[in-house]
Order: structure tokens, then C-alpha cells, then sequence
């Protein structure tokens, strides 16, 4: 049996749903299915969804148009099977839904389509059929002493038993393992001198394999106490590498020279400043603080001359103020190298080890002796470009220096060739004591094999597990011999087959449950093939119907289901059975007929061996309670809700499941609007729906409270409330605008108003329970609720806020 739809996962309106932690009793225990389960769902709620996860189970496929679905169905002999491995099961599924009829009945969709035709059992073959009995009385059942079925549940019993010694065996000697690995405080995972922290039983596992291996050479006397000296050796942290220095001296000295070197004239010169190269940086400096700024000399006050700017212009031309920028840049420059080459090789001389201290300190100085003169030969570079900066308009040359690039470009070789020495070192170490460590582990490992006595632990595992592929290999004979008793019976019925059959069951239960003489089912002969093969066809007083409608169509659809179950590849079988809303059209009087033939052809002992049945109609909720408990078969109850965009698997609830009238369930609806969430989203729905709810509820309460003929709806209202004639308008206001729009379609177009509907339906209990207190409080009883305050400013009349 199908123990439970653990989980689905983008599978239309079921997004995210698990099991275990939604379909919970009180005690918020998991609760599974039975061999019997009523499920109501409203309409869109889900229930088609959750048919189609079962007809996957039986068709091996599930529709194209869920790309991403995903699903799990636990069974009670603990299969598991998913949306990926359908077939993985040995039960028989059957499925009653839409995809059920349009893949059998396509004449539904195109009326010039026939429908599937299929086979039953004839009647008319004596010796075929004592044939048949023969076989299945030797194939017979579990319960049949010295039948296959018996042989085979006996030999499944023997292998199961056999299977559950060696499965506790394995157990236990993993308990040991896994405590050894991992025990707090004690197992290898928790020794700091093996630095293991991720060691597990597999770890462990793998290492009995080494340990027990041929190869293996333990580890004597002394060994042990070497290794832990090994171990106490400190290494050091790996010396990182130098980056790639990217000296720039060779740039700065070829711009400089061109800078230092370049000719430039004034446009029309001052010879004094030419003379006085002191004097004409004291002149530009000061022409920055006088011009567009000052009349007068600030150093003399005397008035400058009108045309002084002029003069200047034409001496300090764009050349040389363009020279003097380019300088200025290439010792900022020069600067930044600088200032980086003190850090271009970082030697720490106490990273390395002490056997290579004295070359690391060599090392160092001729670092520091090179990176000092490289920094005084840019210093030489700058000290000349600042001279030209001083004396714009007189070229020089640029001074003799030594290049140290390359002298530093094999510095840091030398320093990378000598880090490569120490981390080579720290390697060795490692490894070293890396090998150390799985030594001491590995004779920590044989030791406690030795304990335990692995040897004869493994050997014990070993005569269990030749056992159970003992026992396995007699259950796999008596397999097959069920299965060719099987196959002897299907080709047995095979030759007493005959579709003409499957047609006139169809008809019976067309006649005899509903009535319907004027439907049938006929088979009729196909035109083009040479065997006898039939085609099914409708028919309508003796010729092909068309245009059936919707009622006549679910009649016939579900008739043919129910005929399905006794065809030649499920008779026989005990099938789990999915009925999908199968009163979606049809009047009353046929509900109560879908009701009668589920009751008397399927729901009766050993028809089958799990039932679901969802609908959405509380009349037919109410018959699927009457089906029969003589069997002794459990039933539970399971109710599909939908929140928003997203459905939901739940316990059905009590005033559903034992009071099933719409009387109670408009009640239960009013109570819910009154102490819902004002904020929360999932019950949204209560509120759009309470105009219709609150005036079905009221007229049916106020018919039988004033059954005489005296007053119409209104004159009752306005009787309950009684003293409050501006309740029973306002009442009648909630009901009217918003249970339909015509007359007032613009409250249409705004929200709805969810303060007033909590506090109509807190009055209207309260109502209830001041003038009907005995009926009120059975009617909390009934849908699980205990009374709770009604007291308060809006309890006792409907104005106020209400009338806003």
C-alpha cells in the first residue's frame, strides 16, 4: 500500500509540500494512509494534481508539461519510488481522472474517435475455466498451506529473518568501528597527534583494508616512540614568493635625458631673468600673487605697468610652461619608485630555517646595500630635473649614474632560488611526518582488530551472509514458479477473453445503477483486420450517440473505469485504486448512484487493496461516510487546501469529517472570518466569500428558528437582531454588496473591507449565542472550537464603526 506522498516539489499548485511536517494529528504525530481514504478538496484545490502523481505510478510517465516536478511515494513495505524511477514497484495501479478518460475515451474530445476497447472473463468456456481454477488454486494465496504463493511468503519470511541477524550483526561490529573512529574524547578523530578531524567509520573501514592486507608490515618495538619524536618537529610556514620587480629606472633615465636635454627659447626674452635664473623663478613664483589680483608691487608698492603681463607672457612662453609640467610629473614619478623600492624584496631572515640563516643574512645586506643605491641613483635623476625646473630655458645633461636593475633583477633570483630551498625542506618535513602519523594510525588500527578479534567477527559475517544468499537464491526459485503460474493463468484467461464482455459490463452498470437504458457500450468488429479484434462505440437507441452531454458523459466515463477493474490484466489483483472527483456533473440522484456502485462493486472485502476517493461535493462527502465498516478496513481522512498560488495536504477537519452539512460548514466559515488574522494572506478567501456564506448561513438558521409563513427573509433578520433594527440593514448591506455586484458593480473595483466582516461575523455569533446559548455552544462542538469572549464595545449592536 502507499504509505505517504512524501514530498512534491513543482508540481502545479504543489510547490514545496512535505509530508511529515503537514499532515500531522493534534499531537503533531505524522499521520499515513490507510487501505480506505476520503479526501475533499475544493474545486482547483489540487486534487487532479495529486491523481496524476498515482496514475504516474500506473502508466510509468508522468506529463511533459511538469518539467521540473519532482515527487516521492513511500509504500508501507518500504519501496520509495520517485518521479524518476515510476516503474520501480510491484503494485497494481489504477486511476480514475481526466487523463484516464482522455487517453481510453477520445470520442469525448472527437466524436469520431472510438473508445479503448478491452477484455474480460467469458463465461462460456467449462473447460478452459476448471483449467484456470486448477492454476490458481496451486498458485492459491499467502494464507494457503503448500501453495506457491505460501511457499514463496515462506521463503521470503526465512530470507527477511536471515537478512535482519546479518543486517544486526554488520550493526554491531559498525558500532564498534564507528565508536573507535569518533567517540568523543577517545576515537582516532579526536587524537591531535594524528590531525584527523574529518576520520569516520569509512575512514576507519579503509584502513582495516590496509591493515589486513598482505602488504602491510606492523610497526615494532621502538617504532612507535620515534614516530611521536618525529612528530614534535615544528615546521615552518611556507616563505612566500617575490613579485616580479618591474623596475622602471631605464623609463625615468630615458625621459629624463630627453626633459633635461630639450632647447627652448622665450618669444620675446627678458635678458635679466635669462641672466638670473634665481631671478626669474622669483619672478614667476611672484607673478602667481599679483596677476588679476594686485595694482601695486606687493614686495615695493609701486603701481605695475599696464603692460607687464604682456612682457611676461612673451618671456614665459607655453614651451617652457609645458617643459615645466612634464618634469614636474617625472618626479612625482620618480618619487613613487622611490618610495616602492624599499619594500621590492622583503627577506625575513627568521622564516628561514637555521641552515639557511647565514646565506638568508648575506642575502639581506646586498638587498639593502642595492635598493639604497638604486634609490640614490633616481635621487641623482630628480636632483638634476629640479635644477632644470629652476633654470627652464638652460638645457643640461643628465649625470653619470650606475643602473642596479640588474643587479636587483638577480638579487631576487638568488632570494627565490634560496626560498625554494627552505619550503623543499618544510616539504620533506611534512611528509615525513605525514607518513608518521599513518603509521600510528594504521598500528592503532591493528591493535584494535587485535581486541576485538576481528578475524573471527569477519568470519561470522561472512557464514551469515553465505546464509542469507542461501535463503535469497530458494525465495528467487519460488519467485519463479509463482511467476509462471501467473503467466499459465494470463494465458489461460487470454483464450476465455472476449471484449463483447468488457462492453456489456459497462452496460450493466449503466442499467442497473443508473438507469440508463437508452446508453450503451457496443463492440463492434474492426472492418480491416483479418483477426477478430473489436472496436467499442456509444450508442443511442440502437444507433452511434453524438453530442452527449457533460452528465452522460461522466456516467459512462466512470462505468467503463469501474468495468476496467475486472479486465484480464487487473482481475485477479488486488489494486490500488484512485477515484478522482467522480461526480464533477452529475445530478443528486446520480451521486447517490456513483456512491452505490463504488459501494457494492468496489468497497467490499477483498476488491481491493487501497482505495482513495477525492471530491469536492459535501453531498457526496457525506455517502462516501456511509461505505461500509463490516470489512474491518481503516479509513482515514485528508483534506487538499489551497493558499494563494500554493495547495497544501492536511488531516480532513472534524466538523467535515464527522458533520458533514453545509449547515456546519457555513458556520465553521463565519467563525473563521471573526478570529482570523487580520494580516494573514492564506485567509484572504474567508473574507470574499462571507456575503455568501453569512446569508446561506442566516437563511437556513432563520428558517427553522421562525418556520410559520409570517415574515419573508428580511422581517426574520430583523426579528433575530431585535432590538437592533440597524443590524439587520447592515446585514443585509454585507450580504447583498458583497456577495454579488449587480446594482453596485463599483464595489467591484476596490478592496474588501475585512474590519467590517470580522466585526459582522463577532455580532452575529454573539447574536447566536445570547438567543440560541444550548445551540450555540453544540455548534462550537461540532467544528472543534471552545467559545471564546465576544464581549466588547461591537458585540452588542452592529452600528457604530459598522455603519462607517
Amino acid at each position: 500500500m502507499i504509505k505517504r506522498l512524501a514530498a512534491i516539489t513543482n508540481l502545479a499548485v504543489f510547490k514545496d509540500f512535505d509530508w511529515t511536517s503537514t499532515v500531522r494529528d493534534g499531537d503533531g504525530t505524522p499521520v499515513d494512509f490507510k487501505p480506505l481514504n476520503i479526501i475533499y478538496g475544493r474545486n482547483y484545490s489540487g486534487k487532479t494534481t495529486l491523481s496524476r502523481i498515482i496514475r504516474a505510478l500506473e502508466t510509468g510517465e508522468i506529463s511533459d508539461k511538469y518539467p521540473t516536478a519532482e515527487f516521492t511515494v513511500e509504500f508501507t513495505d518500504g519501496t520509495t519510488v520517485d518521479h524518476a524511477s515510476l516503474t520501480d514497484h510491484a503494485y497494481t495501479v489504477r486511476v480514475f481522472n481526466e487523463d484516464f478518460v482522455r487517453a481510453n475515451l477520445r470520442v469525448f474530445l472527437d466524436e469520431d474517435h472510438d473508445i479503448a476497447p478491452f477484455a474480460v472473463l467469458g463465461d462460456d468456456n467449462a473447460a478452459l475455466v476448471e483449467q484456470l481454477q486448477a492454476k490458481e488454486a496451486e498458485l492459491g494465496s499467502e494464507e494457503t498451506l503448500g501453495s506457491l504463493l505460501a511457499q514463496e511468503a515462506e521463503r521470503r519470511n526465512a530470507w527477511l529473518k536471515a537478512t535482519h541477524t546479518r543486517s544486526n550483526n554488520v550493526e554491531a561490529l559498525d558500532d564498534m568501528l564507528r565508536n573507535r573512529a569518533n567517540a568523543p574524547n577517545q576515537g582516532i578523530k579526536h587524537n591531535k597527534l594524528y590531525g584527523n578531524a574529518n576520520y569516520d567509520i569509512r575512514k576507519i573501514k579503509a584502513d582495516i583494508a590496509t591493515v589486513t592486507d598482505e602488504a602491510y608490515v606492523p610497526l615494532i618495538e621502538t617504532q612507535p616512540d620515534e614516530l611521536k619524536v618525529l612528530l614534535t618537529e615544528t615546521a615552518k610556514d611556507e616563505i612566500p614568493e617575490c613579485a616580479p620587480l618591474s623596475l622602471k629606472y631605464t623609463i625615468i633615465a630615458t625621459e629624463a635625458r630627453s626633459l633635461l636635454e630639450r632647447k627652448i627659447t622665450a618669444s620675446e626674452p627678458i635678458q635679466d631673468l635669462l641672466d638670473d635664473a634665481l631671478l626669474q623663478e622669483w619672478v614667476r613664483d611672484g607673478r602667481a600673487h599679483h596677476e588679476g589680483k594686485r595694482e601695486t608691487c606687493g614686495f615695493c608698492g609701486s603701481r605695475l605697468p599696464d603692460d607687464l603681463w604682456e612682457h611676461l607672457d612673451r618671456h614665459f612662453n607655453r614651451q617652457s610652461e609645458t617643459l615645466r609640467e612634464q618634469i614636474a610629473s617625472l618626479m612625482g614619478q620618480i618619487d613613487t619608485e622611490t618610495e616602492r623600492a624599499s619594500s621590492l624584496i622583503r627577506l625575513d631572515v627568521d622564516a628561514f630555517y637555521s641552515a639557511y640563516a647565514p646565506q638568508a643574512k648575506s642575502l639581506a645586506l646586498k638587498i639593502r646595500t642595492s635598493i639604497e643605491a638604486y634609490k640614490a641613483t633616481l635621487a641623482d635623476v630628480r636632483k638634476a630635473l629640479d635644477k632644470r625646473l629652476k633654470d627652464i630655458f638652460t638645457p643640461t645633461m643628465l649625470p653619470d649614474a650606475q643602473d642596479v636593475s640588474s643587479e636587483l633583477e638577480a638579487l631576487r633570483d638568488e632570494y627565490d632560488r634560496l626560498r625554494g630551498q627552505s619550503n623543499g625542506y618544510t616539504a620533506s618535513l611534512n611528509a615525513k611526518q605525514a607518513r608518521a602519523r599513518t603509521s600510528l594510525r594504521l598500528h592503532e588500527v591493528s591493535e584494535f582488530l587485535s581486541m576485538i578479534r576481528y578475524d573471527e567477527q569477519l568470519a561470522s559475517s561472512c557464514a551469515l551472509t553465505k546464509e542469507v544468499d542461501g535463503k535469497k537464491t530458494q525465495l528467487d526459485i519460488a519467485t519463479e514458479n509463482v511467476l509462471a503460474a501467473r503467466m499459465e493463468i494470463a494465458k489461460l484467461k487470454s483464450k476465455m477473453t472476449d471484449e463483447r464482455n468488457g462492453a456489456e459490463k459497462v452496460n450493466h452498470y449503466l442499467t442497473h445503477y443508473f438507469g440508463h437504458p437508452f446508453l450503451s457500450l457496443q463492440a463492434m468488429m474492426t472492418d480491416d483486420s483479418e483477426e477478430m479484434q473489436y472496436r467499442f462505440e456509444i450508442h443511442r437507441d440502437g444507433s452511434r450517440a453524438y453530442h452527449l452531454s457533460e452528465g452522460e458523459r461522466g456516467l459512462i466515463a466512470f462505468c467503463y473505469f469501474i468495468a476496467r477493474l475486472e479486465d484480464v490484466d487487473t482481475s485477479g489483483t488486488k489494486p490500488i485504486i484512485w477515484i478522482d472527483d467522480p461526480v464533477s456533473s452529475l445530478d443528486d440522484n446520480h451521486v447517490f448512484f456513483v456512491h452505490s456502485l463504488i459501494n457494492n462493486r468496489i468497497a467490499r472485502p477483498g476488491a481491493f487493496g487501497q482505495l482513495f476517493i477525492s471530491t469536492h461535493s459535501l453531498a457526496f462527502l457525506r455517502y462516501l461516510k456511509r461505505l461500509p465498516e463490516a470489512q474491518g478496513v481503516s479509513r482515514a481522512y485528508f483534506i487538499v487546501r489551497r493558499m494563494g498560488p500554493t495547495s497544501t495536504i492536511q488531516l480532513m477537519p472534524k466538523h467535515l469529517k464527522e458533520y458533514v452539512t453545509e449547515f456546519h460548514y457555513l458556520f465553521h466559515q463565519i467563525h473563521s472570518c471573526a478570529y482570523a488574522d487580520d494580516e494573514g494572506e492564506e485567509d484572504i478567501h474567508i473574507y470574499y466569500s462571507f456575503g455568501n456564506n453569512v446569508r446561506k448561513f442566516l437563511e437556513m438558521y432563520l428558517y427553522f428558528k421562525y418556520p410559520d409563513a409570517k415574515d419573508d427573509y428580511r422581517g426574520k433578520l430583523r426579528r433575530f437582531f431585535g432590538d437592533d433594527p440597524v443590524a439587520a440593514s447592515l446585514t443585509e448591506r454585507i450580504e447583498n454588496e458583497y456577495s454579488h455586484l449587480k446594482g453596485l458593480f463599483e464595489r467591484g473595483t476596490v478592496p474588501i473591507d475585512v474590519p467590517a466582516m470580522k466585526k459582522m461575523a463577532v455580532f452575529v455569533l454573539k447574536k447566536m449565542e445570547t438567543r440560541d446559548p444550548e445551540q450555540y455552544e453544540s455548534l462550537l462542538t461540532s467544528i472543534g472550537e471552545a467559545p471564546r469572549d465576544t464581549s466588547g464595545p461591537d458585540s452588542n449592536s452592529a452600528g457604530g464603526e459598522l455603519a462607517e
